[in-house]
């Protein structure tokens, strides 16, 4: 075969020889009809010629020679405005215009919780102003476009939040810096229920943190499921370690379980309850007693269904428990 001199002969060959998807032939006969083409539209063409590479090798032509042909017509320089992204905020909604880019589209499309909707008359993008909204946008325009132009607002808004890039901790932590256990990122509320709270690694008090919300840095757990169990406010065991577990809720102090949910065999259930009387924990099966709501220094529910089943489940307790049983079944 013949092969071409020129860009638009190449273009030419395609649309007939090239099997191309709805969206590139478009931009193939739009192409094709131009008097002048921007270098924006040169680099895409480039892409779709690779992308079709295989096809071309078919008829004995090579891409890399392809790219290098001469158009016929004008070549201009694109302008920012059909490359990059313009992001603007204003009166709480951030807008967004941006290039054509399908690649762009479907992968914003399918970010979850995503507040933007395509205004089709103004031809932008448009979600009422979030932090979070301004982060889903930006994180995804980055991947697609060379520059995001910004508004003044917009980029004094990320000037404040670029100040918070190094941090660590996002919520209450113990840590321990230079030998020293610290709580990070606390809160006065948190620092008021804590009251004079010495700190340290025993299960007692990893336990007490995390009923007030704090989260165990993973440096302060061994090896063992006792110190995982301390250090999680909703914890899962296996039903096989009931009785290990028992002895744990001795050692943090527990002095009353709420069980709730109904247990697939109730010996568990009773097992449960007798061993909870030998080491003197107080117990409310919630299936058939109400609570009363009583002062006690640490709570905790065990439930044999992670769903609420229970005519009364507390809600103020110092862990949860979902007892489960990962056992696989002997079927003969």
């Amino acid at each position: 075969m013949v092969e071409p001199k020129t860009i638009e002969q190449v273009l030419h060959f395609m649309k007939g020889h090239i099997h191309l998807s709805r969206y590139d032939e478009k931009f193939i006969d739009n192409v094709s009809t131009l008097i002048q083409v921007t270098t924006n539209q040169v680099v895409l063409l480039h892409t779709l010629l690779f992308k079709y590479q295989r096809q071309f090798s078919k008829h004995e032509l090579h891409v890399e020679k392809l790219v290098d042909l001469p158009w016929t017509v004008t070549v201009v320089e694109s302008s920012p405005q059909y490359t990059e992204g313009h992001l603007k905020i204003s009166d709480d909604i951030i807008y967004f215009k941006c290039p054509f880019n399908r690649t762009f589209i479907d992968s914003f499309r399918k970010v979850p919780m995503n507040s933007f909707i395509w205004d089709k008359v103004e031809r932008q993008y448009k979600a009422p102003y979030s932090t979070r909204s301004l982060k889903v946008l930006l994180s995804s325009a980055d991947k697609f476009f060379p520059s995001i132009n910004k508004c003044a607002v917009s980029e004094y808004i990320l000037g404040v939040l670029s100040e918070y890039e190094s941090a660590k901790y996002w919520q209450p932590t113990l840590v321990n810096i230079n030998g020293n256990l610290f709580i990070v990122a606390s809160n006065s509320s948190l620092d008021e229920s804590l009251g004079d709270l010495e700190l340290d690694t025993s299960i007692i008090t990893l336990a007490k943190l995390a009923s007030y919300g704090v989260y165990i840095d993973d440096t302060f757990k061994d090896a063992s499921s006792k110190h995982k169990f301390a250090s999680e406010h909703i914890t899962q065991v296996e039903q096989s370690d009931l009785n290990t577990m028992i002895t744990w809720l001795k050692e943090i102090e527990c002095d009353i379980v709420y069980i709730s949910g109904s247990s697939v065999t109730s010996s568990i259930r009773e097992s449960l309850k007798r061993d909870l009387t030998l080491l003197g924990i107080a117990y409310c099966d919630t299936n058939t007693t109400v609570a009363i709501p009583a002062d006690h220094n640490f709570p905790v529910t065990i439930r044999f269904r992670k769903r609420f089943e229970a005519v009364y489940d507390p809600a103020k307790v110092c862990k949860i428990i979902n007892l489960v049983n990962s056992e696989p079944i002997d079927i003969k």
